[in-house]
């Protein structure tokens, strides 16, 4: 069976445009500028937060990125100057660095997951129950491959 991967992506498409309607358009503007990977470290760094409350280390997001601790340097750099992050000093450890959303880059992005979070459950909302729970369950199951998937990946890296 060839799944209709159009389907998905306008779905995670609308989620976010949804989401995004909520800033102006010179915060749109800046977050349109970043590239996927940016991105992809903006969200990481949240998600992490409150595991990490003093930050997470470089070595950290560059694993779990799956990219070199220089290509995430970099990336880290550019994520700085345009004040999305922050590079501090670890208070357990002064020769490490930890990185840290910025405090409005923060509240943004929470704003962004409770407006995304919202819209998901109104299209949840329209399924019967045994409808949802399918749904859910199905995405439970791919959300589990693709970690493995990745943890795949980084134990192959490791052993190079």
């Amino acid at each position: 069976m060839d799944y209709d991967w159009i389907t998905i992506y306008d779905i995670a498409s609308h989620l976010r445009s949804e989401s995004d309607g909520l800033f102006s358009s010179s915060d749109k503007r800046k977050f349109e500028g970043l590239t996927l990977k940016q991105k992809d470290a903006l969200v990481l760094v949240r998600r992490l937060e409150s595991e990490y409350p003093d930050g997470i280390s470089l070595k950290l997001l560059a694993k779990r990125l799956d990219l070199s601790p220089a290509t995430v340097s970099e990336l880290v750099d550019n994520l700085v100057k345009q004040k999305f992050l922050t590079r501090e000093r670890s208070t357990v450890d002064r020769r490490s660095i930890c990185i840290k959303l910025e405090k409005e880059t923060s509240k943004k992005c929470k704003i962004s997951e409770e407006s995304f979070s919202k819209t998901f459950n109104k299209l949840l909302a329209e399924l019967a129950e045994n409808e949802k729970e399918i749904f859910l369950a199905s995405l439970s199951k791919i959300q589990q491959k693709i970690k493995q998937s990745q943890e795949n990946r980084n134990n192959d890296n490791d052993q190079k």
